[in-house]
């Protein structure tokens, strides 16, 4: 992962990558989070599926960067007890599971390529087409005349991601600005006033990702690494917490382990489950966090 975020960083100026809120996840806090998120229970149903040639809900990074939440993804369904359990799977069956399974989208075209190769070394009996990275904008902000959302599809069985970090007044695009804008009203997230320019995107980024791409039906679950200013900027954590109260399992308080100059926390949440007391290791994002 460190030689091709090397390249990255090369080729795309740190400009930019403000611009678009990136900030590289490490690796040890995105292999956690997909250890929590991705479940062998989940993994079982989705071998079913593929042994049935049904439709898989896959793992899916709406935000994917280079791909560092995908490739964490990969070795934990590669190396989970429900793949173990299928010994009469070969290499080859296994790989195009896994290959079903993981997607990614981010808005950077170097980005996605960057995505891409890493699945390809991870994968490499899959073929070039049937590795699902796509170059899109996965919050989908730009609304038809009748004001409602274009479609997102339904999908995505767990979701793991960091966001973009970017505060709206950061967008130096001002159709994109207004986009975003009118996007977190339709929401019910944005605060108008003084506060403002504070909004942070990544807000709106969870909640599009649960609402575009999560559906409806059966027990899902996330996790995304979030700024904690996010969550306690204009009142982001009482409208979030009315959204997705019951849905939050686990509240992670990381501080600076991550981002140095940044402050963050991680959440994880699943349909149905019953919130989780916040233990000593995580009681700090709780009150971080409003909880």
């Amino acid at each position: 992962m460190d030689v091709l975020r090397g390249l990255y960083g090369r080729y795309v100026e740190s400009r930019h990558r403000r611009s678009f809120g990136e900030h590289y996840t490490p690796d040890w806090l995105a292999e956690r989070i997909c250890t929590k998120a991705i479940d062998d229970r989940y993994i079982g149903e989705q071998l079913a599926n593929f042994g049935r040639g049904t439709a898989i809900k896959g793992v899916l990074d709406p935000f994917c960067g280079s791909g560092t939440f995908l490739v964490h993804a990969v070795w934990r369904i590669l190396n989970s007890r429900a793949l173990a359990r299928e010994a009469g799977l070969s290499d080859r069956r296994k790989n195009d599971f896994v290959s079903r399974m993981v997607r990614g989208m981010d808005i950077h075209p170097v980005a996605v390529e960057m995505s891409r190769r890493n699945m390809r070394r991870l994968l490499p009996t899959v073929p070039a087409p049937a590795i699902r990275m796509y170059q899109g904008d996965s919050m989908l902000v730009t609304t038809r005349s009748d004001g409602s959302v274009s479609s997102g599809g339904d999908g995505a069985g767990r979701t793991v991601s960091n966001p973009p970090w970017v505060a709206l007044q950061e967008i130096r695009h001002k159709p994109r600005k207004d986009e975003v804008e009118r996007a977190a009203g339709d929401e019910g997230l944005f605060v108008g006033g003084t506060v403002a320019g504070r909004f942070d995107v990544a807000v709106l980024a969870v909640r599009r990702s649960i609402r575009l791409y999560m559906g409806q039906n059966g027990r899902k679950g996330s996790g995304f690494v979030l700024p904690q200013g996010a969550m306690l900027g204009a009142g982001n954590w009482k409208r979030f917490a009315g959204m997705y109260g019951r849905m939050t399992t686990d509240q992670w308080d990381v501080g600076r382990l991550p981002f140095p100059n940044t402050p963050s926390c991680v959440l994880l949440m699943a349909d149905g489950a019953a919130p989780r007391r916040p233990s000593k290791k995580t009681a700090g994002c709780a009150r971080a966090c409003g909880g």
